[in-house]
């Protein structure tokens, strides 16, 4: 046996298969942009930790982290020279 649809119905089947399948893609934009968000706010957190605690240990060390690391710059320099 052969079943044949009319053809509005096999039209209305197809959209149905399609708007489907741009709900499946919204979805995943949805997802991706929230996962991409959640990435850059957990990036900001740990710059912000890393900050504070490059600023803690400047505040315990004063300055002399900041000498050590332009005597490093310059021995650097003097050697490619």
């Amino acid at each position: 046996t052969h079943l044949s649809f009319r053809p509005e119905f096999t039209s209305a089947v197809e959209f149905k298969q399609v708007a489907q399948q741009d709900v499946e893609k919204q979805r995943f934009l949805v997802e991706k942009t929230e996962q991409s968000r959640q990435a850059n706010v957990i990036a900001a957190e740990g710059d912000a930790r890393a900050a504070d605690l490059i600023g803690k240990a400047l505040d315990e060390v004063g300055d002399g982290l900041i000498k050590l690391r332009r005597i490093e710059a310059t021995e650097g320099i003097a050697n490619q020279l």
